[in-house]
């Protein structure tokens, strides 16, 4: 396997999240619950697994937000635009906190 097939398999939890959580999607209460709580908390626990197991990577969030434009299109409407910026904030996040924690405890 290449190192693009790789980087590739890396995105399917996200994938998963993306599209299969909005189908609980009912009213909304139950929208900003999934959209505010849960998907980025998903994803930050992906970008700190993502960040222990290879290295600090700001492609992956950027990928693993951009992922939910389609999810956009289908599940939702034009107003769940800025759960892009979210996503990739929340990403980064994740990745920082990583690096904060092993920088700590090398010291």
């Amino acid at each position: 396997m290449n190192k693009k097939e790789r980087f590739f398999w890396r995105f399917i939890p996200i994938v998963l999240i993306f599209y299969l959580l909005p189908l609980f999607i009912q009213d909304g209460g139950n929208d900003m619950i999934i959209l505010g709580i849960i998907i980025p908390a998903a994803l930050l626990f992906i970008n700190l697994l993502y960040r222990i197991i290879f290295h600090f990577n700001w492609v992956f969030p950027l990928v693993s937000s951009l992922l939910f434009i389609p999810a956009i299109f289908i599940y939702l409407n034009g107003t769940a635009w800025f759960y892009v910026i979210i996503y990739f904030i929340v990403g980064l996040i994740g990745n920082g906190l990583c690096s904060l924690i092993k920088k700590n405890q090398k010291s």
